[in-house]
C-alpha cells in the first residue's frame, strides 16, 4: 500500500472527452488510465515493456490527438501510429513484430542466452562431447523454444574462452570474482576452488558437507527445507528449536504431527541428530519453557531476522481471543471471534507495519488489556525493541480510557487509536484538508484497488490531555458513498501516517487467521494447569461475591420488569388494561429492584481479586509451554513469509503462489553430488503449467545464487526441478 502525489500528463479535450492519464511527479514508474473518475487501468512505465506499448496502441485507436500523445508519453509518432495497428492485428505474429518494431522477433532471450551459459559451465567439464544436445534438449523443454547448435554455438565459445583466465587466476590465489549480471533467471555463479582436502566437501549450505567418497544419486525426503536451511541457521538457536522449527515448516504444527515426518532426514537435512520421541520433546519443551531467558532469546532471534532495527518504530497492537472449550474453570473474557463472552485465553500481538509478528504475550481475563498493554510495552522496549525512541501502538479497539491513555503518553509511548461517541457532527468544509490515495493488490500486481482518503484536524476536541482528534472520510473502490471516521493520536507519529496505519490494520487482522490454518498458533500444546493460590499476580481490587450475586439478580429482576412494562405500554396505546395480576406482579419487581439497588451500595466495597478467585477454585491455563512453541511458530511464519516476498514477483498470482511455495518447500528431492557442486533436484506432487515451471525454475536459480554469494569460497549449489521421467510402464497382459 503506497501513498501517491499523481500529476495528469493527458487530459480531456473535444476529441478526447473520456480519458485522462496520471503518472507519478517526476518519475514515470507507471501510468494511471481514468475514464472519467473511474480508474480504468494502472500500466507499468517501462517503455519496452508490452502493457505500455497497448496503452498507446489504444490511445492511437481511440482518435486522441496525435501532437498531445507524442508530446505526453515523448515516443515518435510512427512508433505510436504501428503500436495502433499491432493492437488491431488479428495474427498473433504480425502483432509480436509491430510490437517488437523492425524484424522478426527474437526467440533468444536474455533468459535462456543466461541459462545457457550456466548449462554449459555446469555440463563442459563433465561431459566435453554430448554436452551441446542435452542444453538444446533441456531448453526446449524449459522454454518451450527450439535451436540449432550453431545458434548457441557463440556462446560456447565465449565460456570456453573463459575458463583457462578462470583457472589462471585461481592458481595465483587472485581474490577477483567474476561479476554476476543477472541474477534474475539462472544461476551465474561460477565454481570457485573446490574445498576438498582430504575428500573434505565443503558446499555453500554447509549442512550438505560430506567427508569420504562421492556418494551416489539419492532421493532425500523434505529436502524442500534446504530453500530455508540458510535461514534456519542463520537465527543462531539450539538444536531443538531448530527441530521443532523445521517441523512446522513441514506441516507438523505440533509436537503430536511431527510423527508423520521422516527423522532420517532430518538429521541430514540440519545436520544434527534430532529426537523422535513424543513424549521426550514434551518433557525438554516443558525444560527449556521454564526459563523465560530462553523465550525471550528466541523473541530477539526472530526481531533480528526480520530487521526489526531497520524497521519503522510503529506497531499494530491487538489481543487475539482464542475460545477455550476444555473442562477447566478458567476466567471468561469477551472472545470477538464467536461475538460472545466466555472461556477465552488472549495472545497480545504486536505486529510491524507490514504485517510480521515480532512480540507477544499470552494472558487470561485477570488483567484488562490497558492494563496489560503498558506492562508489555516496558518488557517489549527494554527487551526487544532496539530503538531509542519508544514505540507507537496503532490499537483498534479496547484501549479507550482518558487515564490509562494520559498514562501511556506521560512513559513517552504513542497511541492511535479510534475515537469515541462520535455523531459525524465535525467536518469543517472551511478547514484545509490533506487528501491520498492508498492501493491494496488483490489478486496480482496489476489488479488493484484505490481508496480515495482526505481528513482534517478536529480543533474543537480536547476530551484527553495531549491527543488530538482527526476526522477522515474514505470512498472504497466498489462505491461512491464516503465514510467518515474519528481517528486519536498523541502526535508521537505525524497525523498522515497516523490516518494511514490506522486504515491499514487489516493486515494484523488476517495474519491471526493465516497464522491460525497453517502454523496452528491456536492450539493449545499442553493442558496443565495453574491454582491462583500458587501464582505470583498484580495486585488488584474486585468487587466481593456478594456485589457480583445481587448484580446478578438486578440484572435479571430489570429484565423481568423490562417485559412487563413493555406489555402495559402497547395495552394502554390500544386502549385496554394490564390484569391485575401482572399490575401486582410490576409493583412487586419494583420494590424488589430498589432493595437490590440499596443492598448493592451496602456491598459496594472492593476485596482483593487474587483472594477471591482462590476462593472460587479458579484456574489459570500453564501457558509456558505454548508460548514457547508459538513463538517458535511465528519465527517459522516470518521464515517462509520473507521467501514467498522473494517468490511473488516471478509468478504474480497472489492466489496460488503461497501453495505453490508450501509445496515446493515440503517437496522430497534428488540429491546429486558431484566435484563441482550440489545439486537439489525438487520433486513436488503436483502438474505445473508451463509458466508456473517456468516461474519457478527462475526463482530457485535466484535463491541458489543467492546461497553461492554468502559462501563464495565453498562448492556451489544448484537447486532446481527434478526433470525425471518415467522411460515406459511394464507391459502388462491384454484382456481377451
Amino acid at each position: 500500500m503506497t501513498t501517491s502525489t499523481l500529476a495528469p500528463i493527458l487530459g480531456t479535450d473535444k476529441s478526447n472527452p473520456a480519458f485522462s492519464v496520471y503518472t507519478l511527479i517526476g518519475n514515470k514508474d507507471f501510468f494511471e488510465v481514468y475514464f472519467g473518475l473511474a480508474l480504468l487501468e494502472k500500466v507499468n512505465g517501462n517503455t519496452d515493456g508490452i502493457q505500455f506499448k497497448y496503452l498507446l496502441g489504444r490511445l492511437y485507436n481511440a482518435g486522441i490527438t496525435r501532437k498531445k500523445l507524442v508530446e505526453a508519453f515523448e515516443v515518435p509518432l510512427s512508433t505510436i501510429r504501428r503500436y495502433g495497428e499491432a493492437v488491431k492485428s488479428t495474427d498473433p505474429e504480425d502483432m509480436m513484430r509491430r510490437f517488437s518494431g523492425q524484424g522478426a522477433v527474437k526467440k533468444l532471450t536474455p533468459e535462456i542466452e543466461n541459462y545457457i551459459r550456466c548449462e554449459f559451465r555446469r555440463l563442459y567439464q563433465e561431459n566435453k562431447y554430448t554436452y551441446s544436445s542435452k542444453i538444446i534438449c533441456q531448453v526446449k523443454e524449459i522454454f518451450g523454444v527450439s535451436f540449432s547448435s550453431e545458434t548457441i554455438r557463440p556462446f560456447f565459445n565465449d565460456e570456453k574462452r573463459i575458463l583457462p583466465e578462470e583457472k589462471e587466476d585461481v592458481s595465483k590465489g587472485s581474490d577477483k570474482t567474476e561479476k554476476i549480471p543477472e541474477r534474475a533467471n539462472i544461476c551465474e555463479c561460477s565454481s570457485p576452488t573446490a574445498s576438498k582436502e582430504s575428500n573434505n566437501r565443503k558446499y555453500s549450505l554447509s549442512n550438505f558437507d560430506i567427508v569420504g567418497e562421492m556418494p551416489a544419486p539419492f532421493l532425500l525426503k523434505h529436502a524442500g527445507l534446504s530453500l530455508l536451511l540458510l535461514s534456519i541457521k542463520e537465527l543462531d538457536i539450539n538444536q531443538l528449536a531448530e527441530q521443532w522449527m523445521s517441523s512446522v515448516l513441514l506441516g507438523a504444527m505440533n509436537i503430536e504431527q511431527s510423527g508423520g515426518l521422516d527423522f532420517r532426514a532430518l538429521d541430514f537435512l540440519l545436520d544434527n541428530k534430532t529426537i523422535s520421541s513424543t513424549n521426550y520433546q514434551r518433557r525438554l519443551l516443558k525444560s527449556l519453557a521454564a526459563d523465560k531467558n530462553n523465550i525471550m532469546g528466541l523473541l530477539r532471534a526472530n526481531a533480528a531476522f526480520i530487521g526489526l532495527e531497520r524497521k519503522k518504530n510503529v506497531f499494530f497492537y491487538d489481543p487475539h481471543g482464542v475460545k477455550y472449550t476444555g473442562m477447566k474453570d478458567i476466567l471468561k473474557g469477551w472472545c470477538g471471534s464467536v461475538g460472545k463472552i466466555g472461556k477465552v485465553n488472549y495472545q497480545d500481538f504486536m505486529h510491524t507495519v507490514d504485517g510480521y509478528p515480532v512480540y507477544f504475550e499470552i494472558h487470561d481475563d485477570y488483567l484488562d488489556m490497558r492494563e496489560r498493554l503498558i506492562d508489555e510495552l516496558e518488557v517489549f522496549y527494554e527487551e526487544i525493541f532496539p530503538g531509542s525512541q519508544k514505540p507507537t501502538m496503532i490499537v483498534d479497539r479496547g484501549i479507550y480510557g482518558k487515564d490509562k491513555m494520559m498514562e501511556l503518553d506521560s512513559k513517552g509511548y504513542g497511541l492511535v487509536t479510534w475515537g469515541k461517541n462520535y455523531k459525524k457532527d465535525a467536518w469543517d468544509n472551511d478547514k484545509q484538508e490533506t487528501t491520498f490515495k492508498t492501493e491494496r493488490c488483490k489478486n496480482d500486481s496489476k489488479d488493484i484497488k484505490i481508496w480515495n482518503i482526505r481528513f482534517i484536524k478536529d480543533d474543537t476536541w480536547n476530551e484527553i490531555e495531549n491527543y488530538h482528534r482527526l476526522i477522515v472520510r474514505i470512498t472504497s473502490p466498489d462505491s461512491m458513498e464516503e465514510y467518515e471516521v474519528p481517528i486519536l493520536s498523541n502526535g508521537k507519529i505525524d497525523d498522515l501516517s497516523a490516518v494511514k496505519y490506522m486504515l491499514i490494520r487489516w493486515i494484523q487482522e488476517n495474519d491471526y487467521r493465516y497464522l491460525d490454518r497453517n502454523f496452528g498458533i491456536n492450539e493449545i500444546t499442553t493442558y496443565k494447569e495453574h491454582d491462583y493460590s500458587k501464582l505470583t499476580v498484580k495486585e488488584k481490587l474486585a468487587y466481593s461475591e456478594t456485589h457480583d450475586f445481587l448484580s446478578k439478580q438486578k440484572r435479571k429482576t430489570d429484565s423481568k420488569l423490562k417485559v412487563l412494562l413493555l406489555e402495559y405500554e402497547k395495552k394502554k396505546m390500544k386502549e385496554e388494561t394490564l390484569s391485575i395480576k401482572k399490575r401486582e406482579k410490576i409493583e412487586e419487581l419494583k420494590k424488589m429492584v430498589i432493595e437490590l439497588e440499596e443492598e448493592l451500595k451496602k456491598a459496594s466495597g472492593k476485596v482483593d481479586k487474587a483472594g477471591k478467585l482462590v476462593a472460587q477454585g479458579k484456574k489459570r491455563l500453564a501457558y509456558e509451554s505454548k508460548y514457547y512453541m508459538d513463538v517458535i511458530k511465528i519465527t517459522a511464519r516470518n521464515l517462509f513469509c520473507s521467501l514467498l516476498e522473494k517468490f511473488r514477483p516471478y509468478l504474480d498470482n497472489y492466489r496460488d503462489d503461497h501453495q505453490l511455495l508450501r509445496e515446493l518447500t515440503r517437496a522430497a528431492g534428488y540429491i546429486e553430488y558431484s566435484e563441482t557442486g550440489l545439486f537439489i533436484k525438487l520433486h513436488p506432487d503436483r502438474n505445473y503449467q508451463p509458466r508456473q515451471r517456468k516461474a519457478i525454475l527462475s526463482f530457485l536459480a535466484m535463491i541458489s545464487c543467492d546461497i553461492n554469494e554468502k559462501n563464495p569460497d565453498k562448492l556451489p549449489v544448484n537447486i532446481t526441478l527434478s526433470t525425471y521421467i518415467n522411460n515406459g510402464y511394464p507391459q502388462k497382459i491384454q484382456s481377451v
